[in-house]
C-alpha cells in the first residue's frame, strides 16, 4: 500500500488544466486542425450520396469526374490534417510531459523527509517509472484519440441536423444511454485503478 499522498479527482483535473494552459497556442492550433480534419472527413458521405444519385438519374462523365476529384481532395485533406494535428498533439504532449516531470521532482523534494523514508524507495520508484509512464501513454495516445472522437461526434450531430432533424433525433435517442453508462463507469473505475496501482 502506498504511503505517499494520492490526489483526488478534483485536484487531478485542476492540475491537468493548469498544465495544458501553459501551452494555449499549441492547444488551440491542435483543436482547430482536428476540427478541420473532421470537417474534411464529413464531406465524403454527402459527396458519395450525390455521386450515386447523379448516376441513378443520369449524368455526364464530367460531373462524375468532378465529384470523384472532390472526393479525392476531401480524403487527402482529411489525411493531411489528421497527420498534422496528431504531430502537433504529440509535440504538445511531450512538452506537458516535461512539465509534469519537473513538477513531480519539485514536489517530491518538497515532501517531509520522514514521509519519503516511510514510503520507501519502491513506492517512489513506482511513481517515477510506472505511474509516469502510464500517464505519458495517456497523454500521447488517449488524449488525441479523445479529441478526435469528441470533435467528430459534435460535428456529425451538427451535420445530421443540417441534413434532417429526423436523422439527428434518431442519433440523440442513444445519447442518454451513453451519458449515464459512461457516468456509471467513471464513478466506479478510479477506485479500482487506484487499488490496482497500490499493489505494485
Amino acid at each position: 500500500m502506498t504511503q505517499l499522498p494520492v490526489a483526488d479527482a478534483g485536484k487531478v483535473r485542476a492540475y491537468a488544466v493548469s498544465l495544458v494552459r501553459r501551452h494555449p497556442r499549441a492547444l488551440a492550433l491542435s483543436l482547430a486542425l482536428y476540427a478541420a480534419a473532421a470537417l474534411a472527413g464529413l464531406a465524403v458521405p454527402p459527396l458519395l450520396g450525390n455521386l450515386v444519385q447523379s448516376v441513378e438519374e443520369g449524368t455526364t462523365v464530367a460531373h462524375v469526374d468532378r465529384i470523384a476529384l472532390l472526393l479525392a481532395l476531401s480524403v487527402l485533406a482529411a489525411t493531411v490534417l489528421t497527420w498534422w494535428s496528431r504531430r502537433i498533439s504529440l509535440v504538445l504532449a511531450e512538452r506537458v510531459f516535461a512539465d509534469l516531470r519537473e513538477d513531480f521532482l519539485e514536489r517530491v523534494v518538497a515532501l517531509p523527509l520522514g514521509t519519503v523514508e516511510r514510503a520507501g524507495s519502491g513506492d517512489l520508484l513506482s511513481r517515477t517509472t510506472s505511474d509516469v509512464d502510464t500517464l505519458a501513454k495517456t497523454v500521447r495516445s488517449a488524449v488525441p484519440e479523445l479529441l478526435v472522437a469528441s470533435i467528430t461526434t459534435v460535428l456529425t450531430i451538427g451535420a445530421a441536423f443540417v441534413v434532417s432533424w429526423r436523422v439527428a433525433g434518431a442519433m440523440l435517442v442513444a445519447a442518454p444511454i451513453i451519458h449515464f453508462s459512461t457516468r456509471w463507469y467513471l464513478h466506479r473505475a478510479p477506485d479500482g485503478y487506484l487499488r490496482e496501482r497500490s499493489t505494485w
